[in-house]
This record gives structure tokens, sequence and C-alpha cells, in this order.
């Protein structure tokens, strides 16, 4: 029997809610495709977001997608934040407290922290009007050891 640390009783629930909706898991807790990971679909604009990224959300060489997880932070960030992509950001705007209005959504940008090495893709990136940004990390599970 499996040790229920706070990390499996996220993936044991995360897995009731594939077995309730119809998705198949594998043995790691992943999705067949990222659509099933996604409520209403990968739309085309986060597919395009996703595939410039250099995370492998999608998968890359063989190797299954990270977004295919039903503990992944990026699945997370698609389904609470691309659903406002095509629609009006001001209730956003005013919900993170910004006195400018968003203009612009996007999801797995890359940015440079001006040290060497890679840049971190942040997992929500909303530009407002005046070309200000608002970047959001999405975390799900990985602040939980897998091991208590």
């Amino acid at each position: 029997m499996t040790e229920m640390t706070p990390l499996n009783t996220i993936r044991a629930r995360q897995r009731a809610w594939a077995e309730r909706n119809g998705r198949a898991l594998d043995k790691d807790g992943y999705c067949t495709c990222a659509d099933d990971n996604i409520f209403e679909r990968l739309s085309d604009a986060a597919r395009k977001d996703f595939d410039r990224a250099d995370g492998g959300e999608l998968g890359r060489r063989g190797k299954r997608g990270k977004i295919r997880a039903v503990h992944s932070s990026s699945a997370l960030a698609c389904n609470w934040f691309d659903y406002w992509r095509h629609r009006d950001l001001r209730p956003l705007s005013k919900a993170f407290g910004m006195p400018v209005p968003f203009s612009k959504l996007a999801l797995e940008q890359n940015f440079s922290t001006g040290l060497r090495g890679k840049g971190p893709n942040l997992d929500v990136l909303l530009t407002a009007d005046d070309g200000s940004l608002f970047a959001i990390e999405s975390k799900f599970a990985e602040s939980y050891p897998s091991r208590s």
C-alpha cells in the first residue's frame, strides 16, 4: 500500500478526477495527450506559446510532455488563465489590483535574468496597456516532498 504523503494525496485526487472524466492515465499520472489534461482543450495560441518555449511542456524527441501530468503546474496555469486569452482582461487587472488594464496574455514565456545560463519560463505573462508586465509562476505539487 502506498504511504499517503501530501503529494500522494494530491496525485490520488487528481487520478480520481481523471477517472471521473474519462481520461486515461499511465502509471505515473500522465494523460494520453495534452488535451486530456486541459478543461477546454489546448487553444491554438497556448499550443504556440508552449511550442516556442524550451521547457518541453508538449514533449520533445520521443519524450512525453510535462503538461500531460495531472500534477502539472503548466496545466494548472493553462486551465486557469487560457480561458481569458480572447476575453476582456480588465476583470483580471482589477482582481490583481493593477491600475492599468491588461491587454495581452501569454503562457510559458522565457525571460532573461541577466545571469549566465538559460532564463526561466514564466507560466503566465500579462502585459498592461502601458507595457508594464505582470508575471505569474504556477506551482501545483512542487512544494510537497515525495516523502514526509
